[in-house]
């Protein structure tokens, strides 16, 4: 997964943890595969995101390998999906969102590949 489909994949979780739909990420399963799957799995684990139970479930059902520990470190390791940068979009995007109000996180990337949090009025 390159850049942008690591902040696409951001955005969406950003706008699932505040009205998380199921569906979706099976839907979204069908796009994007292993992605999600680590991303539900990875999500599952923190203490920060919630929907904890649904997002484990979830993971199981898009991907039942993604659940072994030994699996789940070798996507993220082999993967160009970088699981730091994910989790960093993924907490400021909710930040940014509890804070402001009727604004919309979203992210460009830089030159170098980087994202980078902004404002989108809605």
């Amino acid at each position: 997964m390159d850049s942008q489909g690591t902040v696409t994949l951001a955005q969406f979780c950003i706008d699932q943890q505040g009205a998380f739909e199921p569906a979706e990420w099976i839907a979204r399963g069908a796009v994007d595969g292993k992605c999600i799957a680590v991303a539900a799995h990875y999500l599952s684990m923190t203490s920060w995101y919630g929907h904890d139970e649904e997002l484990g479930h979830l993971a199981l059902d898009l991907d039942p390998e993604i659940t072994k520990n030994a699996v789940f470190e070798r996507e993220v390791r082999d993967s160009v999906f970088s699981l730091a940068q994910f989790s960093r979009m993924v907490r400021y995007g909710i930040a940014l969102r509890k804070l402001g109000g009727e604004s919309k996180p979203a992210f460009a990337l830089t030159p170098e590949g980087e994202a980078t949090p902004h404002f989108v009025r809605v």
